[in-house]
């Protein structure tokens, strides 16, 4: 069964629309894996009227109504066109990169929320669709999230796949694509288990620490930990699943489907037409959601946010 490559590395020639460029051909491949790559751009979900009309913000509801809002678009200007045959969707109209001349007034933070389980590749693949996202060489820091880790218990210790993905991350710092690293709630002990590990300069330099579960109860002794390693100690509110495989499933399957991401409320479950019996053993599965922010410096503001949602499906 072939299928148009749409790769979101650099040098693609497809944009972010998951469109090929005038005067571009698109490579032609035999599918030889049962599992298959999709990648989608929000955009800046600052334009997003969606987004914008939220009651209560959470990461997680924030992230589905983005992708819903993505799916519903880009799916209008793709109506006549087979949906697995795209590798890179992109929401057509917000798409916002940052312009040469504006980017030292700019501070660009990259957050990875890895799914599940580490893959190898996972970090470069976030790091570079950001970029490609905004036109951009470098992100100033970048910091990964593990679903599952750093638990509730204090004495765990770092995993040997997060070791792995400090690789990455250690790759990226030394290609100078981000100029600082971050972790998310670890403890003194981790953190000097992961400095004991790793070359000076992949250290850490900012420490996101859930509000929701320290407020204003981080410990002195991390405090001074992070104080004498030169780690800043910021907040984030991220937690939860910020993605999950139903909700990713749900979606898609509506994208296949034809139907529109938003239901209305009050709409009966029945009222929608019912799913193509041919597509119905196809399993989507997300993998990472990378979120951006593009924070005006001399106004101290957030002018652009987005994300990007990297998934496969099954056949």
């Amino acid at each position: 069964k072939a299928k148009k490559k749409m790769s979101a590395d650099s040098g693609s020639d497809a944009d972010l629309s998951g469109t090929v460029r005038d005067g571009a051909s698109a490579p032609i491949v035999v599918a030889q894996e049962d599992t298959h790559p999709v990648r989608l751009f929000t955009g800046n979900v600052r334009k997003c009227h969606h987004v914008q009309a939220m009651q209560a913000r959470s990461t997680a509801a924030e992230v589905l109504t983005a992708f819903k809002c993505t799916v519903n678009c880009w799916g209008k200007e793709h109506d006549d066109e087979l949906v697995l045959s795209h590798e890179v969707m992109g929401h057509p109209k917000l798409m916002d990169p940052v312009h040469e001349q504006m980017r030292q007034d700019k501070t660009v933070t990259a957050k990875l929320f890895v799914l599940d389980e580490f893959e190898k590749g996972m970090v470069e693949q976030a790091i570079d669709a950001t970029l490609k996202s905004l036109d951009l060489n470098y992100v100033d820091v970048f910091v990964a999230a593990v679903h599952g880790f750093p638990t509730a218990d204090a004495t765990a210790r770092v995993p040997q796949a997060f070791f792995e993905l400090w690789k990455e991350v250690t790759s990226a710092v030394q290609q100078q694509k981000t100029q600082e690293v971050g972790v998310c709630d670890f403890n003194e002990v981790q953190l000097q288990q992961l400095l004991d590990n790793i070359p000076p300069e992949a250290a850490p330099s900012v420490n996101q620490m859930d509000v929701a579960a320290h407020c204003c109860c981080v410990s002195e002794s991390l405090q001074q930990f992070c104080s004498t390693h030169g780690i800043r100690l910021l907040s984030h509110e991220d937690e939860g699943d910020i993605l999950t495989q139903e909700s990713f499933q749900r979606i898609m399957m509506k994208l296949l489907n034809h139907q529109p991401a938003f239901t209305p409320s009050g709409t009966p479950p029945d009222s929608q037409s019912p799913l193509d019996p041919a597509l119905s053993h196809i399993t989507w599965t997300p993998r990472w959601v990378v979120r951006y922010t593009v924070v005006d410096n001399k106004r101290s503001v957030i002018d652009n946010l987005g994300y990007v949602i990297d998934g496969v499906y099954s056949l």
